[in-house]
């Protein structure tokens, strides 16, 4: 398994693993917004303003892609009709101090050519999902619905975006 600790050189945050740096992951295609593109609404007011996901269409979403409304309720997850146009399931990103650094949104359906997801903020937060940081031992994923579908099974769990937001969000590896 990879080590890795975050790193700051020439102003840059960088993740070092024993196989090498990653740099910016801006590299990556990994750029978002700091706010909503159509209103300019901040993670903040994003977050606040989405509902339970109890009889919205992301609970049938959420549903129809095996995780129980309880697991993703006890995520944090919500539901926003307009998510920059469509319709989405939302997570916040926290750092590791609780600090709510981004929201991610997974749009509910998609046509061929356009994203599938959207995040909003200034990176470098994780989803918890279970007892996640406070765990004492936990699985690392990429994406939330892994995390959610490790929670279905009981094992906590924290979603990055990329390997990047973990660095940022001061995550440690033993």
């Amino acid at each position: 398994m990879p080590r890795f600790r975050p790193i700051r050189e020439g102003g840059q945050r960088r993740l070092q693993t024993d196989g090498g740096t990653l740099t910016n992951m801006a590299q990556f295609g990994f750029v978002d917004s700091l706010r909503m593109p159509l209103s300019g609404d901040s993670p903040d007011e994003r977050i606040a303003r989405a509902v339970p996901l109890a009889a919205t269409p992301g609970e049938a979403y959420v549903e129809r892609r095996g995780i129980p409304l309880a697991v993703a309720h006890a995520a944090g997850m919500r539901f926003d009709p307009d998510w920059n146009g469509r319709a989405a399931v939302l997570i916040g990103m926290y750092d590791c101090e609780g600090a709510l650094t981004a929201v991610h949104g997974r749009y509910l359906t998609t046509v061929r050519g356009q994203n599938k997801m959207l995040t909003v903020g200034r990176g470098g937060g994780v989803a918890n999902v279970g007892e996640g940081w406070h765990a004492r031992r936990l699985i690392l994923v990429e994406g939330i619905f892994d995390a959610l579908s490790l929670a279905t099974c009981g094992w906590p769990s924290v979603a990055t975006r990329a390997l990047g937001s973990v660095a940022a969000a001061g995550l440690r590896a033993a």
